[in-house]
């Protein structure tokens, strides 16, 4: 995602003021998240994906990560049983949030955090880009009020800056020339040149999120929300 990097050193210091507890990636993609943070911060975090190949892949490139195949809106955990979720890149891939923001709430101990990073419509209406649906940065806040879930941290990425862009090209290249004669490239192509067209034209903008469980007695935006980074 542009400007990953960025949010995720953002969100992470906030992560650490997070209560005891096990972490969950619900996002856990081939794993390269939750081993950085793994490497970075020496937390263990189990992951969860809803994809079978993306999780034997993950198996693959990460055979310490513990791994397992569920929904976000279906996790296999207990009541309270985690301090912390990271939720990467998934939220555009729903039309509607609130299952998963639900489930969050369920599995979060008090006072435990959610991370949420991804690309967002820039104004108040929900966008849809090819497959994905970018919905607002103020639209997500007051569903996850809704769900007793606060922000209490916004990190915005530059994406005029830094390494990551280059990065990123050089990995879609590689695709094109090591996928590009599989039947489901030219749809994946697609994608990638309307989001890069979404980009270019600053309709989309990426951020990072950090919401906090609220206990059910306190009103909603009872939290202080910590200064935008850019």
């Amino acid at each position: 995602m542009p400007g990953f990097p960025q949010i995720l050193d953002s969100i992470l210091g906030v992560l650490a003021s997070a209560p005891e507890g096990p972490w969950i990636d619900a996002s856990a993609d081939l794993g390269g998240t939750a081993s950085w943070i793994e490497r970075t911060m020496r937390r263990q975090v189990e992951l969860f994906d809803s994809s079978p190949p993306r999780l034997r892949s993950a198996r693959r490139l990460f055979p310490h990560l513990a791994v397992a195949c569920a929904h976000a809106s279906r996790l296999p955990v207990r009541n309270g049983g985690v301090s912390v979720v990271i939720v990467g890149n998934l939220v555009s891939l729903f039309d509607e949030v609130d299952p998963m923001l639900h489930e969050a709430h369920r599995i979060l101990s008090d006072g435990g955090l959610v991370a949420v990073t991804d690309l967002w419509a820039v104004d108040a209406a929900t966008r849809r880009v090819g497959p994905r649906t970018f919905h607002s940065l103020e639209g997500f806040r007051e569903r996850a009020e809704r769900h007793s879930l606060d922000v209490v941290h916004v990190a915005v990425a530059d994406l005029s800056t830094g390494w990551w862009s280059s990065a990123a090209a050089q990995v879609d290249e590689e695709i094109r020339l090591r996928f590009g004669h599989r039947p489901g490239f030219p749809d994946w192509a697609r994608d990638q040149d309307r989001l890069a067209g979404a980009l270019d034209e600053d309709l989309l903008v990426a951020a990072g999120l950090v919401l906090v469980r609220r206990d059910d007695s306190q009103p909603a935006g009872d939290r202080r929300v910590s200064n935008p980074h850019r």
